[in-house]
Formats: structure tokens, sequence, C-alpha cells
């Protein structure tokens, strides 16, 4: 088995290091230990047993996740972070032949995995020109018999565009009437302008998340899954072929943030999303020669389309904006469609201001 490059990881290891203004991070600023502790109340006991795990996860976080899911404990499997969820989901549903239908754009290990695993990989385009909404009659065209697994982020990463209630769920039955399941990465949902319920509980869904990108607390590497008992155990069993157990101090620590300041965690994201929204809206109307957007429904990122005199491809158009002005911004291509770059916007405002100022100077340039 051939492990997959991912092209996206690649420019950000590769890049960040040398970034004066980085527009590419796709978390909030962590929170410090302190401010957590002053939110929870977590406390850990001085002869606390530093050896102690749980390959089933800790039990006060799976307490917690029961809560927030109202599910049964059967159906959360803990993980290390929001990437093995993603990746056990796969290992332990597909087998090579069978085929899975993946957002476009999208974020790109939720293809490139399954290939590795050898899957087939059906695109399901998200156009600009439809605001980039879940197109349900293409979806239909592309669903056979052999199809696995329909894949999306919500909000999908990377325009940050929201999917209603309602599309999710004539999505979840198309599934179900071909005999597959969709699989819904959750991970920035509790960022949404409009509060929206979890997909997790509907008839064949599967549902991942963490405790990073939103909630500002991704070094504990704490993730999830939420499914059907029967699909929770293999991907249970999954677990088990490969970490065995996640941190379990992590896990706890999860616990105390998920049980006492889940909403504290989500609203300090909101507010900064909220306020450097309206610097990003105001610089694109300011440079629409240059720039148009579909407007993300929450979050922390957005997708701009670009519009240049002479033809540059993202990856080179983004390579300059690293080289000549520092500012460090994702490439469309590595999300499935070029012509775009992935902007995050959570820095504080005079870095944004500054960094947008100069991806508009590189922008004129070309």
């Amino acid at each position: 088995m051939q492990l997959p490059q991912i092209p996206l990881f690649d420019w950000l290891i590769e890049n960040i290091p040398e970034a004066k203004l980085d527009l590419a991070s796709s978390s909030i600023t962590g929170v410090r230990f302190d401010e957590l502790q002053e939110m929870t109340g977590f406390e850990l006991p001085e002869d606390f047993d530093l050896g102690k795990n749980d390959p089933f996860g800790a039990l006060e976080l799976r307490d917690a996740l029961v809560s927030m899911y109202n599910c049964d404990h059967n159906q959360v499997v803990t993980t290390t972070g929001g990437s093995e969820a993603n990746f056990l989901v796969f290992l332990a549903l597909l087998d090579r032949g069978d085929e899975i239908i993946v957002e476009q754009p999208g974020y790109s290990p939720l293809w490139l995995v399954p290939e590795m695993l050898g899957a087939r990989v059906v695109k399901w385009e998200r156009r600009f020109e439809d605001g980039f909404a879940l197109d349900m009659e293409a979806l239909k065209s592309k669903l056979t018999k052999n199809t696995k697994l329909i894949v999306i982020t919500n909000l999908n990463n990377p325009t940050g565009v929201q999917a209603d209630q309602k599309t999710i769920q004539a999505v979840a039955e198309l599934a179900s009437e071909h005999g597959a399941l969709l699989f819904i990465d959750e991970m920035f949902l509790p960022a949404a302008n409009a509060p929206q319920r979890t997909a997790a509980g509907m008839d064949s869904v599967i549902v991942t998340s963490s405790v990073s990108k939103v909630y500002g607390i991704g070094g504990l590497r704490t993730g999830w899954i939420v499914a059907d008992e029967d699909i929770a155990k293999l991907c249970l069993n999954a677990k088990w072929q490969t970490s065995v157990a996640a941190p379990y101090l992590s896990e706890l620590i999860s616990a105390a943030a998920i049980s006492n300041a889940r909403d504290k965690l989500a609203q300090r994201c909101k507010d900064i999303a909220h306020r450097n929204f309206s610097i990003v809206h105001e610089w694109i109307e300011n440079n629409n020669d240059l720039l148009n957007w579909v407007p993300p429904g929450g979050g922390i990122m957005c997708y701009p389309r670009y519009n240049t005199k002479t033809q540059i491809g993202s990856v080179d158009l983004c390579r300059r904006f690293i080289q000549e002005q520092g500012v460090l911004v994702s490439p469309g291509e590595y999300f499935g469609l070029d012509g775009h770059f992935r902007l995050t916007f959570m820095n504080p405002v005079d870095e944004l201001e500054s960094a947008l100022d100069k991806i508009a100077l590189v922008l004129r340039t070309i």
C-alpha cells in the first residue's frame, strides 16, 4: 500500500515556518490552560495515574458526548483527533472496489485516503455559480449499486458554506435508498452563523468532529465518531488496530470542556470570526475587479475566486503571495477547484488588514 502524498499538508508544512502573516492555518488561536480551568473548574488530582488509559475512551468523555449528541454510549468512538476519526471511518468501512462520492471543492484527505485504500472516488461538484450548494440532481446521477459512502463537510471546507438540515436529510435518505451511508465531517459546524443541530442520529449518517479548530484546544488531540452501533463497533475495531487508545488525560480535559464550556468556547470563536468577516467582506467589495466570493455561512474561512489579467494557477499565485509579501494562504487546486484560494481570518485585526492589503497588491501586479 502506497501512502498518499497530501499536497495541502506539504504546502503548509513547507511554508508556515517562513510566513510572516499566516492566513492558511485552519484553527482558532488556542485557549490557555488557566483560561480553560476558569471556564471548566477542571483540576487534576496530585495522585492521578499517568499510566492510565482506556481503549473505549475515558468514561467522562463518552458521557459528555452522549449528552451532547443525545445518543447511546455504544454509538460513540473516541479518537486521537479528527483526522484519526475520519481515517478510521474509511479503514473500517471501505473495501477495494467500493465507490465513494466526495464533494468538490472539499478537504483533500477525504478522497486521497479512500483512494489509498483502493476505493473508486467519484467527484461531486459544488458550483460557485450555485453558491457552492449541494446539487441533488447531480448526486442522483452519480449513485450506483457500488456506492458505499457519500462524503461531505459541514460547514464546507474550504468555502465555509453551510448545508441546511433539510438538504442533509435529503442526502441521507438518498444514500439509504441506495444502500449507502452519508459521512459528514462536522468540524466547523459549531461556528455556523445560523445554529444547526448535528446530523448525528439521522438514519444512515456518520458524523466526526473534534475539539480542534473551533474550540481552540486542538493540542489535546481529542476527536470522535458518532454512528449507529454496528458502524461504531467496526470503527472501534479499526481503532484497536491502530492507536488502541487516545491520550487519557486529554480526554478528561476535553470532557470538562465539552460539559462545562462548549458554548463559551464556540462563542469565543464566533466573536472573532464575526469581527474579521466584516473586514474580509469590505476588502473583497473594494477589490471586486480582482475578487468575488460566496460569503461563508460562518466559521473561519472563505474561498475567494480571483480574476487576473494574466492567467495564473492557484499554486503559482499563492507561491507569489508568500515569496513577495510573506502572506500564506492555501491554493484552491489542493481542494479540487483551481482559480480560488482558501483564506482563513482568525488573526488580530492589524495582521489581517495588512495581509489582505498585501494579497491585493500582488494580484494587481499580475
